[in-house]
């Protein structure tokens, strides 16, 4: 190539990254628009487990889990854009005994089909789960099958979730 071409591509690619911004390897995440109840490229889903709290009180009141949907290409995907989509959830959640080591997650303490639309979060509330601060272990596994309009089922497994507040084990508040 010769000088001027060389110059040619040099200017081309300033100004390429100058306009797009910069390069990264991180794609964002993707932007899917809705086609009726098909979630498009949807390849799989993973999810969360934490403590809630809904009311004006710092005490929690249950356990939520997050439901987060990726692409094939692993961008996770903004389920905003699927506002009309309702989702039928499969939760089973498993605790084991205190003091035994390793933990087996054995006896079910809460089960249930829900139904579940944006932001698709599952709120649980601790009354609703059959676990003993005496006996369980305060965090369980709760195990998922999501059923999708038009894709079918998406296992989710071993999702750690809160049993019972931490408060009742003596920890701090808040």
């Amino acid at each position: 190539m010769n000088k001027g071409g060389i110059i040619a591509l040099t200017l081309i690619l300033a100004m390429a990254v100058g306009v797009g911004g910069c390069i990264t390897t991180n794609p964002p995440a993707t932007e899917n628009k809705p086609e009726g109840k098909l979630i498009r490229d949807l390849a799989y889903m993973k999810a969360t487990g934490h403590q809630y709290s809904d009311d004006a009180d710092p005490e929690p009141e249950g356990a939520e889990i997050n439901l987060l949907w990726y692409d094939s290409k692993s961008n996770l995907i903004f389920c905003s854009q699927y506002k009309d989509i309702t989702l039928q959830v499969t939760i089973e959640i498993l605790a084991g005994k205190s003091g035994e080591y390793p933990i087996s997650f054995t006896e079910c303490v809460y089960k249930t089909t829900t139904q579940v639309k944006y932001p698709f979060n599952i709120r649980i509330p601790f009354k609703d789960i059959k676990a003993n601060t005496e006996i369980h272990n305060w965090a369980g596994n709760a195990n998922l099958t999501i059923h999708t309009p038009q894709q079918g089922e998406f296992p989710i497994e071993d999702i750690a979730i809160p049993l019972f507040p931490y408060e009742k084990l003596g920890g701090e508040k808040g």
